[in-house]
């Protein structure tokens, strides 16, 4: 029953591609990449195939996917790694995690407090997990509220978790600290403009639109899998530190706050890392030839030999059962 699965699979693809026949075919993940790849040791496929990582590490897979012709990386640093899962250095590209442009584009942080209206010279921590729905981030955010100075302010991001929202602004008249209480926006990149520091987990996006915008990461550590990588890539390079407890979180915070030079060794650390990704990337990918499907396979060769491994499959099952 799987494989007749896999097979249906092979054949929707295959087909897809043969009704639309593009010039080139863009994955943001490794699983089209690893069925493109395993299609072409079969079928042609004239179209040039992209992917991207989305990760500051090489995850389990990766070297599945060495059939395409081009695979993006964050950075320089995972040319070696991309090398050793099987790719060839021709088909490492270097244009680094795409992000929305916004994020590359930086506004002075005073004028993006002011555009906001939130006080100018307060220390600003901005907290966001995931557009909210990340469990732990109203734990974090009160406990951090309670403990730091009358100079700091605190950005929450809420996203469409209404919930949370609600439990602070119930509170905020009562804390300390400035708090910038904030649902759902489209404006995250100029409230991390507007932030001296961003309080996060390590999803790869998140901290790309971060590193893109300059700002150290504060990032708990109850991350797993690739975000757990993806953190100790940031504190090899100086980008981030972690927290595990409220005390820890509140400590970072006063650290970044209080001296100045460690600060800015961070803040100069981020320039290696921005790019120029999407400008980038396109532009490479528009310059890339038209594909030629004058050769190409005809559909109807794919569907007989799919119908074919189906009842081969389906006699298979049929004698084992």
């Amino acid at each position: 029953a799987a494989q007749g699965v896999a097979m249906s699979i092979v054949e929707g693809l295959y087909k897809k591609i043969c009704d639309f026949k593009p010039d080139e075919i863009f994955c943001t993940h490794f699983y089209p990449a690893v069925a493109l790849t395993n299609l072409r040791l079969k079928y042609n496929i004239p179209a040039k195939i992209f992917v991207t990582s989305l990760d500051y590490v090489n995850s389990p897979f990766w070297e599945a996917c060495i059939g395409i012709d081009y695979f993006n990386v964050p950075n320089e640093d995972f040319i070696k790694p991309s090398i050793d899962d099987g790719f060839t250095k021709r088909q490492i590209l270097t244009f680094g995690i795409p992000a929305k442009e916004r994020f590359s584009q930086r506004t002075d942080k005073k004028e993006a407090r002011k555009t906001l209206g939130i006080d100018e010279n307060k220390f600003t921590a901005m907290i966001i997990f995931g557009g909210g729905q990340w469990k732990g981030g109203l734990k974090i955010f009160e406990n951090l509220a309670k403990s730091v100075s009358k100079d700091t302010q605190i950005i929450m991001i809420n996203g469409r978790n209404k919930k949370d929202y609600d439990a602070i602004e119930k509170m905020k008249d009562k804390l300390p600290c400035s708090v910038v209480n904030v649902g759902f926006t489209d404006k995250v990149d100029l409230y991390m403009d507007a932030a001296d520091v961003i309080v996060t987990k390590a999803g790869g996006m998140s901290i790309t639109e971060a590193i893109y915008k300059g700002r150290p990461m504060i990032i708990t550590q109850k991350v797993y899998g690739q975000e757990k990588c993806n953190l100790n890539y940031l504190k090899d390079n100086h980008l981030a530190v972690s927290f595990k407890n409220a005390k820890e979180l509140k400590t970072q915070i006063e650290r970044f706050k209080n001296d100045k030079k460690l600060y800015d060794e961070y803040i100069s650390n981020f320039k290696k890392l921005q790019k120029n990704a999407i400008d980038d990337l396109c532009k490479f990918m528009l310059s890339q030839p038209n594909a030629d499907y004058s050769d190409f396979t005809e559909q109807t060769k794919v569907k007989k030999a799919v119908n074919n491994a189906r009842k081969q499959a389906a006699k298979k099952s049929k004698k084992e059962s």
